[in-house]
């Protein structure tokens, strides 16, 4: 009879311990993924990632006084490049430049040069590093510098000498690193993108600054540089 209490005691503890175990196996993963220093758990602690950009679909809105214009973008481009620090195994932060042209439907029409933009962005990433495959989600912030053609008022029917302008960015991105080789790897993004600045005119015929609000969805590709 002792035999057989002790039998069903040791089946009571066995029906119940896989539940403990895959918690406390929870438990100590979720610990050893966010304290643990990237570069021990094979993330690379440090790179930077190169980047060819392209401008898809996308909108701007512009304003100066009363005359107000809202049109499509043309494809454009850009480069991108940013260094990237691994805090934890699945957070990196880090600062990021970006050099983008843009076009707009009227400005084309009219045989107006492209327009530029610079970012100067902090990125926060979360990361998920599945081998040589790292899948993450980021998201940019920051400061931009516009510089449309002088006569980019035109396109909304106002005359007048733009200046150079400062404003902002935001965006959100989902991206991928494959890691081929030990220190190189290739970068795939898809992004969405919002700018906004203003900028003084000379000689306008209406009062005020010109506005430029840019929304656009961006595809990115190029390579990660283990540092």
């Amino acid at each position: 009879m002792k035999r057989l209490g002790l039998r069903a005691t040791d089946t009571h503890m066995h029906s119940t311990s896989p539940f403990f175990t895959l918690a406390s196996g929870l438990l100590t993963w979720a610990a050893l993924t966010l304290t643990t220093p990237a570069e021990a758990q094979g993330t690379l602690g440090l790179h930077t990632n190169l980047r060819f950009s392209t401008g898809l679909n996308g909108d701007t809105n512009t304003s100066l006084g009363n005359s107000e214009g809202d049109e499509g973008l043309r494809v454009t481009w850009g480069v991108v490049g940013d260094l990237d620090i691994a805090i934890l195994r699945i957070v990196s932060i880090g600062p990021e430049i970006g050099i983008y042209g843009w076009q707009s439907n009227s400005g084309q029409d009219l045989g107006i040069g492209e327009n530029f933009i610079t970012d100067l962005n902090a990125v926060v990433r979360l990361r998920l590093p599945l081998g040589k495959l790292h899948l993450y989600g980021a998201v940019p912030v920051g400061f931009t510098l516009s510089v449309p053609q002088d006569e980019y008022a035109e396109t909304i029917g106002s005359i007048g000498k733009v200046k150079p302008g400062v404003g902002y960015n935001f965006g959100l991105r989902a991206g991928a690193q494959y890691w081929a080789w030990k220190n190189l790897g290739l970068v795939a993004e898809f992004a969405y993108a919002s700018h906004r600045a203003s900028h003084p005119v000379d000689k306008a015929t209406e009062s005020g600054d010109l506005d430029i609000q840019l929304e656009q969805l961006i595809a990115n590709f190029g390579i990660a540089l283990a540092l």
